[in-house]
């Protein structure tokens, strides 16, 4: 019998470690290894857990069929490879699809394969200048944390002081009533005391509570943590969901240009400071997306946050400036008017970076991105 499926089969595959599975599942599992971890699939293990015997390549080339996963194993296990792996300077790229080296120098982070993949040299993950590698994984915990979302109920809701059910404020008035079948509690939502003893000379909550304070800053302090936070999140957001529709603008920038070359006595070479623009505006929204987490790390001392955030303003401004220009009709695009933009557009880019560098430089860092100064 064969793990896994655990049906008994003459036709399986084992190492010399003896997990046998049967060639269905040890094939499959290998498809996935080529498929999702691109050159890394060459230190796939055996399936079974805690094994450390590497997949051989005789096993390999024994399950996969001919094709394009195939091949892609022969890519990841060529000679070369072990050139690529042993120079510090060289790394392969590591979209799963892709099969190219690229050599950065010292100190640099943000690179392009071939293929236009872009990545951090330093971490795999995407370039993402002007942030740095530590303050990105501190970014992506952060949004995948259900922590924000506690903090949310904290400065949003309440519990009903008899059965502790969690209650929302959806109106002005103070005088709060448990929807709970079994409860229906009747309390004030300021100081969460009975509201019996809110009239007459019963009526307490004007005075202060020493303890009760400290309850209710902190609870401002969560709501002033989190309203931060989503200040940066939904701009983050904003510039990574229209990276997205990256491939719909480039297929509609396409036809604009097909369109344009029909008007008048326009060539294709006439209209290619479209194609520019476009590019341009790409280049734009994907260092946006990360100025905001570099900013969210921010020190909020000195005088670089004020000229870093001034500088990002002028780059959103400029950016959002052509990408309205963009999406205008084809006759009511002026040349002059969208090359100066995006050139101006890229002038800012450039600034932004300088800045970034500037400071970088200062402390002896140069190419990190961002000194964190966590929330």
């Amino acid at each position: 019998m064969t793990a896994v499926c655990y049906e008994d089969t003459t036709s399986y595959s084992a190492l010399g470690c003896g997990h046998n599975y049967c060639n269905e599942c040890y094939s499959k599992f290998i498809e996935h290894k080529v498929s999702d971890e691109g050159h890394a699939c060459i230190q796939a293990r055996c399936p079974t857990e805690k094994c450390q015997l590497v997949v051989s390549d005789r096993l390999v080339r024994s399950l996969l069929p001919e094709g394009e996963r195939l091949q892609r194993w022969t890519n990841a296990a060529r000679l070369e490879r072990s050139f690529v792996d042993e120079n510090p300077n060289l790394k392969w790229c590591p979209a799963s699809d892709c099969t190219g080296a690229v050599k950065a120098s010292r100190g640099q982070l943000g690179v392009c394969c071939p293929h236009n993949h872009r990545f951090c040299f330093q971490c795999n993950q995407d370039d993402h200048r002007p942030c740095g590698c530590d303050d990105l994984k501190l970014w992506l915990i952060k949004c995948k944390d259900d922590s924000e979302t506690y903090n949310w109920l904290m400065s949003n809701t309440k519990a009903c002081p008899k059965c502790n059910t969690s209650i929302e404020k959806n109106g002005g008035c103070n005088h709060m009533t448990c929807k709970k079948p079994d409860c229906k509690y009747e309390f004030c939502w300021i100081c969460q005391g009975p509201w019996k003893d809110h009239s007459g000379s019963y009526y307490a909550c004007n005075k202060y509570d020493p303890e009760k304070d400290k309850e209710k800053g902190s609870k401002e302090s969560a709501h002033a943590a989190l309203s931060r936070y989503l200040h940066y999140y939904t701009r983050y957001t904003n510039h990574d969901q229209s990276l997205k529709m990256e491939a719909d603008a480039k297929l509609k920038m396409e036809a604009k240009v097909k369109e344009m070359e029909k008007q008048g006595s326009n060539t294709w070479m006439d209209c290619q400071y479209l194609v520019e623009a476009n590019e341009a505006l790409h280049e734009c929204r994907y260092a946006l997306r990360f100025t905001y987490v570099y900013a969210f790390y921010l020190d909020k001392t000195g005088n670089h946050k004020e000229a870093f955030e001034m500088q990002q303003a002028e780059l959103e401004r400029q950016t959002e400036e052509l990408a309205g220009m963009l999406e205008r009709d084809v006759k009511d695009i002026e040349r002059k008017e969208v090359v100066h933009c995006f050139q101006m557009a890229k002038k800012r880019l450039v600034n932004l970076f300088e800045i970034v560098d500037a400071k970088d430089k200062s402390y002896g860092d140069p190419g990190q991105g961002s000194s964190s100064s966590a929330d």
